[in-house]
């Protein structure tokens, strides 16, 4: 053996991301539904997103270096046999990024989640519905055509509304319903310009379609203020779309029920902190109503948060401090500091003060000083004669106090961590009122799945340059959100039936270690390849410690995924 044809791999987790995926059918299910030429594709597109959910998840390298990316891969066993790295290049990428979106990538993405849960036996009880933007640099063009026909268009990248806080650069957006497990079971690739709103009601029309094979008359829709709108309550049907989400201040309804929860007292309930960090956790009181929108019944439930009274206190603070000097500049500049020779131009100048200024906290007091002042002189030069007398005149001068409101400021503190969830699950038998705070506090699970998406790292122009390739990938990145969260299950779920924490890295231990933890404890390893015969040994210098191999376990895995090839169609 020639020790120069030994070759060392830098694997880490990618044989943990490679095995769940094939464990889970979804390159098999991807080939399926994908029209491909199998004679003259050496990519499947299976094996593309594949290829391209491991660069994903491995968090480093951007796209236009995706063969490089691979050269130091054990690339037969993570993608597929007899692949070499250079066959994984952004001309194959693309190819098959084409070949998903005219095969609709929004039904191969369903295609393959449908699949997952029914392997991982999920029962889905809840599903949280948000959205979010992914900002892109570059020109973007895509004309639409005057005179609307059948045939699909891909998303526009253009300018949009910016979660990312960047109302410069241009965008797609996402829309995403997932688990309390981070599971996102519907994704949407939007476009740029896409309309929360108008989105939630399109998924109110379409989620029996779409997510088919789940039981939705069991399941809660949770949702963030966008959903709640009058046409969206109109368009839901009451008996099959269960849902919770925010009351929007656009609503009269939300000030008349937190001033009607502060009115009783006595009817608060008060709930131990719901937060895991029992230290840091909020402290919640709630108050129950029911009343109509519409012509449809719905119960609210006012919350108190103790973290977000705190917090919104010190916004308060500064809201007051901020009236008060920015009316001090308002009046300073509408008012002359010399005064008013005419009293009725004075009295015209502050009432149209007074009707423009809209104070919250405070109350504006002035009083108008008739003073007499030496009247200057017009076209005389030098000192006035000793003898002289000036001449005066009157002058009307303002003088102003800005007097804190004391009752306003007292009912704006009363209602401070204050917000109402709407709901038409009418019986609390089925939906208690804490159940339904906790379900709508889990919310954030949708968050978390935004991370990977709003990446700067997975778009660039050598071959991302069609917006067909853009939402076709859009789908990808959302499938690799679905690969990591499912592998952070697998392992949180077992834990939970052993009496001892997992090791990370850091000499941290823990029952509910993230993906992102979990992967850094394999980082270092290395395989080592030595060819024997017509075959290859893999081998793992000094193997893997007890740690890594519980890890394994926990995930449904061995220690083979290492060491091994599995066919693609093959059921591990």
């Amino acid at each position: 053996m020639d020790i120069n044809d030994m070759q060392i791999f830098s694997e880490g987790h990618l044989p943990i991301v490679s095995g769940v995926y094939d464990q889970l059918k979804i390159g098999k299910k991807i080939d399926e539904v994908v029209s491909w030429d199998k004679e003259k594709c050496k990519l499947s597109p299976g094996e593309a997103v594949k290829a391209l959910i491991l660069n994903i998840l491995s968090g480093y390298d951007p796209l236009y270096m995706i063969s490089e990316f691979y050269k130091d891969k054990d690339v037969e066993k993570l993608v597929g046999e007899s692949i070499n790295y250079t066959e994984i290049n952004e001309f194959a990428i693309g190819r098959n990024l084409d070949k998903i979106y005219d095969s609709d990538a929004k039904k191969v993405y369903s295609h393959v989640v449908l699949t997952a849960l029914k392997l991982e036996n999920i029962d889905v009880k809840a599903i949280h519905w948000d959205t979010t933007s992914k900002s892109f640099s570059g020109d973007y063009e895509r004309v639409i055509p005057e005179v609307q026909d059948d045939k699909k268009y891909p998303i526009n990248i253009t300018f949009g509304h910016s979660k990312d806080y960047r109302r410069d650069l241009k965008q797609m957006k996402f829309g995403v319903g997932t688990t309390k497990d981070k599971l996102p079971l519907f994704c949407d690739v939007l476009s740029g310009n896409e309309d929360d709103k108008k989105w939630n009601g399109n998924v109110i029309k379409r989620i029996e379609e779409e997510l088919s094979s789940v039981d939705l008359s069991n399941i809660l829709h949770v949702a963030d203020s966008a959903l709640v709108t009058t046409d969206n309550l109109k368009e839901i049907n009451d008996e099959t779309y269960k849902f919770i989400s925010r009351l929007p201040g656009t609503f009269s309804l939300e000030a008349k029920l937190i001033k009607k929860a502060i009115r009783t007292p006595e009817k608060w309930e008060d709930l131990s902190t719901l937060g895991k960090n029992k230290k840091r956790a909020s402290k919640y009181r709630i108050q129950s109503f029911k009343d109509v929108i519409g012509e449809k019944k719905y119960r609210f439930v006012v919350c108190h948060s103790s973290n977000l009274a705190e917090q919104n206190m010190k916004t308060l603070e500064r809201n007051i401090e901020k009236e008060k000097s920015e009316t001090k500049k308002a009046f300073d500049k509408a008012i002359s500091r010399d005064g008013y020779f005419c009293e009725a131009d004075a009295q015209k100048a502050i009432l149209k003060f007074e009707d423009k200024l809209k104070l919250k906290y405070h109350t504006l007091k002035y009083t108008m000083q008739e003073n007499e002042q030496i009247k200057k002189r017009s076209g005389v030069k030098g000192r006035r004669k000793k003898d002289e007398i000036p001449e005066t005149e009157k002058v009307y001068i303002f003088q102003y106090e800005l007097i804190e409101d004391k009752d306003k400021i007292n009912q704006r503190k009363e209602e401070i961590g204050m917000f109402v969830l709407i709901t038409n699950e009418l019986n609390e038998e089925n939906l208690s009122n804490k159940e339904l705070l906790m379900e709508y506090k889990d919310q954030n699970s949708v968050e978390s799945t935004f991370k990977i998406l709003k990446s700067p790292s997975y778009v660039d122009a050598i071959f991302l340059n069609k917006p067909e390739r853009i939402e076709a990938f859009g789908y990808v990145m959302v499938l690799a959100v679905l690969l990591m969260n499912l592998i952070e299950r697998r392992i949180c779920e077992n834990l939970k039936l052993e009496s001892e924490e997992i090791n990370l890295l850091g000499r941290r231990k823990t029952f509910s270690p993230t993906a992102t933890a979990l992967f850094k404890v394999f980082e270092k390893v290395k395989v080592v390849a030595i060819p024997l015969g017509a075959g290859i040994q893999r081998i793992i210098p000094g193997g893997l410690d007890k740690n890594q191999k519980r890890i394994l376990k926990l995930c449904g895995l061995g220690e083979e995924i290492y060491l091994e090839i599995f066919s693609k169609n093959k059921d591990v």
